[in-house]
């Protein structure tokens, strides 16, 4: 991951005149020296305001800016009334790629909640580039595709996670919680290891959270997986209760004595189920099936007593059965392609209506734009496609006469209209579907009841030409219906054994990601991570002439709130001012260079203004600047030091020295 900042340009239209500044930075050290209140921290409020997270500021928009940007402007003891201003910033990436970010402060006809993104570098490059606009602190701003905040974690490369909340609901660790990290300000920035924020988006543990996903530690993704195979066991269970309840009301019905159906499922167990007879002698259902159907064979061949011979009148009701068997077999058929037809209709509606519903959200977030001020409806005018920006006609059929297109406005309620009437048109769908599988039924119940009849008047028609006793009746009533329930759970039983069987594979899955997980909270390699960003902090905390050699032994970094500490006390606790901010400088510092080491989220920038707070001595800031030279990664540092200090310190470590004078930095252009 990587963000560097290459170019940053202020323009501030007033009653007399414009004014503006712009600055290039290098890709290593920079020092921003400017006088205190002479716009040092404008210039690098300015870079919080171009990547739309200005929040850590305290605020929001333009409520976040100095008074200069967004409301008079004092020029030789005068103060100008603002017209207009906006900041444009030139960003790369990892890989190179270069953008333009520029967004209003004051504007009349562009709100401040819109960002335009040139595609390269526009302000070290003359050529025309072509731009999208996108929307921020607005909702959806980071997660839809014209959220500014959505794109910018895109173009950093991160892959945000989705962490717990006061609500218990996840939501994205958003990036304006990040940023504090990287950015150290000079109000609240060095009030602790993590300064905080207006609003910390109702995210549970929030500083722990960033640190964890600086670092990339696995516990992120360890508690996810853990909370889901918390679910998933929940689930399973509950799959497995049922399917028990299930199966031992079944085996209430046909007398079974003994099964192994655990209260909770065994990989290595096999599902049987057995009998005893009345000779106290185990039987499987295939042989309790075999000696019912004996027994029933010898009630018949004992009976002694005659009936009378078949008639024509039982062949003359299996021939009509057959006829009516016939046409319902027919009538399924149909009715099989009549659902089959609308089912193909609805799955065609819900395509269309998931197209409708992208469209809409596409002309929503135009909308949401164009309110903003974006001119993205000039596409609309010219009719031409927004995609391809070819020209588009309201007609196939191309004729002289002028047609007028749909605006913005109309377009929207013109789809939503029709997303009303695909759905209309899904529920009248899904309610014919429901009527045609009711009839099939139906139909399929007649079927079988005529079936069972036929296979009466068959066994009359084949039968021996004997009467049955009433007791042989009653004995053949009863091991008949018992057979017959025995020959139904006979194949749900095959059912219950290879569900049992999937879902033991299920079980095993389980068991098999749950193994997988460390046994503790964090994994070997979080151990790692966190010894060596405590082995970076002690090493510059002893640059800086912190600490002692005797008391950095003692140092180590808390596990519940990865903070430095000495016997379990936050070390920051009763310690003196400037000690505090050298212990700042040597936590944000090691915990890039943490990153650096195990390719972590670290954008690989860091801007400090006014790290030498609370006089802080010259050595030592200057052993922090030689420490962020010395470092493969951008950093800006703001100061309001004296020149010759400066010149002093930069001796030997070569940073980009950006003067900006001692009077206000803003002047006319």
């Amino acid at each position: 991951m990587r963000l560097t900042l290459q170019i940053l340009k202020i323009s501030i239209k007033t009653n007399k005149g414009d004014f503006g500044k712009e600055i290039e930075f290098d890709e290593n050290l920079n020092i921003v020296r400017a006088k205190n209140s002479k716009g040092k921290s404008t210039i690098l409020n300015s870079i919080l305001y171009g990547l739309g997270v200005e929040e850590i500021l305290g605020y929001k928009n333009s409520n976040s800016m100095k008074s200069a940007l967004n409301n008079k402007l004092e020029y030789e003891g005068n103060l100008l009334e603002v017209e207009n201003s906006k900041v444009e910033l030139q960003l790369k990436n990892e890989y190179n790629e270069v953008i333009t970010t520029e967004r209003w402060i004051v504007s009349k006809d562009k709100k401040e909640e819109l960002v335009r993104v040139y595609k390269g570098g526009k302000l070290s490059s003359k050529e025309e580039l072509d731009y999208e606009d996108y929307y921020v602190h607005l909702n959806g701003a980071a997660v839809n595709s014209k959220g500014f905040h959505n794109y910018l974690v895109n173009f950093i490369g991160w892959n945000l996670p989705m962490v717990p909340t006061f609500k218990n609901i996840d939501r994205p660790l958003y990036i304006q919680t990040i940023f504090p990290v990287f950015f150290i300000e000079q109000l609240k920035g060095w009030l602790g290891f993590y300064p905080p924020l207006k609003s910390n988006f109702q995210i549970r543990d929030l500083p722990k959270k960033v640190f964890e996903f600086i670092l990339n530690l696995d516990v992120l993704e360890n508690n996810k997986k853990r909370i889901k195979l918390q679910e998933d066991l929940v689930k399973l269970n509950s799959e497995w209760k049922e399917l028990r309840k299930e199966v031992k009301q079944e085996l209430l019905e046909i007398n079974v004595t003994n099964i192994n159906l655990p209260t909770k499922p065994k990989l290595d167990l096999k599902l049987n189920i057995s009998f005893i007879n009345s000779d106290k002698v185990s039987e499987t259902i295939p042989q309790r099936i075999y000696r019912l159907e004996t027994e029933l064979k010898e009630i018949r061949n004992s009976v002694n007593v005659s009936i009378r011979k078949k008639d024509e009148e039982l062949e003359k009701k299996l021939e009509d059965n057959k006829k009516k068997l016939l046409g319902l077999d027919l009538k399924v058929k149909t009715i099989e392609q009549k659902i089959k037809l609308e089912e193909n209709n609805l799955s065609v509606l819900e395509s269309n209506l998931l197209i409708l519903k992208e469209d809409l959200d596409k002309n929503k977030e135009i909308r949401k734009l164009y309110k903003l001020g974006s001119d993205l409806e000039l596409v609309d005018e010219q009719h031409l496609c927004p995609i391809c920006e070819n020209p588009m006609h309201d007609t196939l059929l191309i004729t002289d006469k002028e047609y007028k297109g749909l605006d913005l406005n109309q377009n929207i309620i013109l789809l939503e209209n029709q997303i009303r009437t695909v759905e209309f048109g899904i529920n009248e769908s899904r309610k014919i579907i429901i009527i045609f599988e009711n009839e099939f039924k139906q139909i399929n119940q007649l079927s079988r009841k005529i079936r069972k009849e036929n296979r009466l008047l068959n066994n009359d028609l084949v039968g021996e030409p004997n009467t049955l006793s009433e007791a042989s009746i009653e004995e053949l009533i009863e091991k008949k219906l018992n057979l017959t329930k025995l020959l139904r759970f006979e194949k749900k039983w095959l059912l219950i054994k290879s569900w049992y069987e999937e879902y033991c594979e299920k079980y095993k899955l389980y068991e098999d990601e749950v193994a997988m997980l460390p046994n503790e909270y964090f994994s070997e390699l979080d151990y790692k991570k966190i010894e060596a960003f405590e082995k970076y902090i002690k090493s510059l905390m002893k640059k800086f002439k912190h600490l002692e050699d005797a008391n950095l032994k003692d140092l180590t970094i808390s596990l519940d709130k990865y903070i430095p500490t000495i016997e379990g006390v936050d070390l920051s606790f009763d310690a003196s001012a400037s000690d505090n901010i050298r212990l700042i400088w040597s936590y944000f510092v090691a915990l890039l260079k943490t990153s650096n080491q195990y390719n972590g989220n670290h954008i690989k920038l860091i801007v400090f203004d006014e790290p030498g707070q609370h006089q802080t001595n010259i050595e030592s800031q200057k052993n922090l600047f030689k420490e962020l030279k010395s470092m493969n990664n951008q950093s800006i540092i703001g100061t309001s030091l004296e020149k010759e200090t400066i010149t002093i310190i930069n001796k030997g470590i070569n940073a980009k020295i950006i003067e900006l004078g001692d009077e206000y930095i803003i002047q006319p252009i």
